[in-house]
C-alpha cells in the first residue's frame, strides 16, 4: 500500500488521487532524439476524498502483486490546484525473493498453522488438513522438517529457524548457538517434548522448572509494546480468552528483553535475546516462548 497525505488549499472539493505503475520494459527508458522515452503507464488504483480548505486526509492506495525485481510508479492528484508542481510523486518498489525459513516440528497440524501465520495475508488464511493456505506471493519461503532431520540441515541457508516444541537434545545443540552467533534468527516455542528436567544450554535462557497454574489459568500481558514483535499484539488482543495452564519458568539476564509476561505470576512468557560476536557486525536474535 502507498499512503498519501493530501493537503488542499481549495474550498470544499472532491480530490481524486491515482496510483500508476510503469510497465516493465527492458528497452526503456531510453533517450531518442534528445527526449526521454518512458515505458507506458497503467492505472492500478484510485481513490477520492472531499477536502475543505486547509484540511488534510490520509488516502490509502494499493499496489497489486508484482514479480521479483524493481518497479517504478507515481501517485498523482488528478485535480489541478494552485500549486501544480507537487501534484505528483514518483516512487520505486523492490520485490525480493521470499526469505527462506526453516520450520522444525513433529506435529504437522501445528506446523501448518504456524506457517500460515508467518505468511499471513488478507487473502491467505489458515486452512485445515494438509493445505496451509499460504499465498503464492508469500514473503517467506518456509521449509518444514522434523527434528530427526535437523542435524543434517545446513542452517546457514536460512534467514530464520522456528523450533516448535523441541526436545532437550535440540536445545543443547551448539550448532544452533553458532547459527545465532553468525547473525541468524531463532524462535523457540517450549512444550511437553522437553520433559520435566531443564536442559543445560549455552544459548537458551535458564529454565527453572515447569510451572502449573491455578485452575483458571493465566494469560499473556504485553510487557514491551514498542518491540516489532509485540507492536501489533498490544492493543485489542483478547488475551484472557487464551488461557495457559502450564509453562516453563525462565530467568532473564540484564541483556534480555522481556516482551510478554504471564498475569498473576509475572513470569516470563516471551523473551528476546541478542547475540553479538567479537569482530563481526552480525547480530543474531533469539525469541523464546515459554
Amino acid at each position: 500500500s502507498d499512503e498519501l497525505d493530501a493537503v488542499s488549499g481549495m474550498q470544499a472539493n472532491s480530490v481524486t488521487v491515482e496510483l500508476q505503475m510503469y510497465q516493465s520494459d527492458s528497452g526503456l527508458p531510453v533517450v531518442r532524439d534528445g527526449e526521454v522515452v518512458y515505458p507506458s503507464l497503467v492505472s492500478v488504483d484510485r481513490t477520492t476524498s472531499t477536502l475543505a480548505s486547509g484540511d488534510a486526509a490520509e488516502l490509502v492506495l494499493t499496489i497489486p502483486g508484482l514479480p521479483v525485481g524493481t518497479h517504478h510508479g507515481l501517485v498523482r492528484i488528478s485535480n489541478r490546484d494552485a500549486l501544480a508542481v507537487d501534484d505528483q510523486r514518483f516512487f520505486t518498489v523492490t520485490v525480493r525473493d521470499a526469505s527462506p525459513v526453516l520450520l522444525v516440528a513433529e506435529s504437522i497440524d501445528e506446523a501448518v498453522v504456524i506457517e500460515a501465520a508467518i505468511n499471513f495475508s488478507d487473502t491467505g488464511g489458515v486452512q485445515s488438513g494438509a493445505q496451509s493456505g499460504v499465498p503464492s506471493n508469500a514473503e517467506f519461503s518456509v521449509e518444514r522438517i522434523g527434528f530427526a532431520d535437523l542435524g543434517v540441515a545446513r542452517l546457514s541457508d536460512y534467514q530464520a529457524i522456528v523450533l516448535v516444541d523441541p526436545p532437550a537434545e535440540v536445545l543443547r545443540d551448539s550448532a544452533v548457538g553458532d547459527y545465532l552467533a553468525g547473525g541468524g534468527g531463532v524462535m523457540v516455542t517450549l512444550g511437553p517434548s522437553l520433559g520435566v528436567d531443564a536442559p543445560k544450554s549455552d544459548w537458551l535462557p535458564t529454565l527453572v522448572r515447569p510451572w502449573r497454574t491455578a485452575d483458571d489459568g493465566v494469560f499473556f500481558q504485553v510487557n514491551d509494546a514498542i518491540s516489532p514483535v509485540t507492536d501489533s499484539l498490544a492493543g485489542d488482543t483478547p488475551w484472557n480468552d487464551f488461557r495457559v495452564f502450564q509453562y516453563w519458568q525462565a530467568e532473564s539476564t540484564a541483556a534480555d528483553t522481556v516482551l510478554i509476561r504471564y498475569t498473576a505470576t509475572g513470569h516470563i512468557a516471551m523473551l528476546e535475546r541478542v547475540f553479538k560476536s567479537d569482530g563481526s557486525d552480525a547480530v543474531g536474535k533469539l525469541l523464546v516462548l515459554t
